[in-house]
């Protein structure tokens, strides 16, 4: 039996980093939600009634990209609480 539920609508368009390579919704019907969006060394934030947020990853001065090149990748996320509720990258 099929209820239709099984499709997505697309809302917004959004301009990314092209280094973007995973997607987090942030909950919220009365709080913040909206998604964040993880690109090599840093996240945005984005939301249709709110500006554009960006956040650098800290990076440890001996790891820092332009001694070794590489960028900081994060790989897994969780998402905890009920009203108040946080990340964990």
């Amino acid at each position: 039996m099929d209820l239709g539920l099984n499709h997505v609508i697309r809302k917004h368009i959004y301009n990314v980093d092209k280094t973007a390579h995973k997607l987090i919704p942030v909950p919220g019907d009365s709080g913040p939600s909206g998604i964040l969006v993880i690109c090599e060394d840093f996240l945005v934030y984005k939301n249709v009634d709110h500006e554009e947020r960006k956040c650098y990853f800290p990076v440890r001065k001996a790891l820092c990209k332009a001694e070794n090149n590489q960028g900081l990748f994060i790989t897994a996320h969780a998402t905890f609480g009920g009203e108040q509720f946080f990340f964990l990258l």
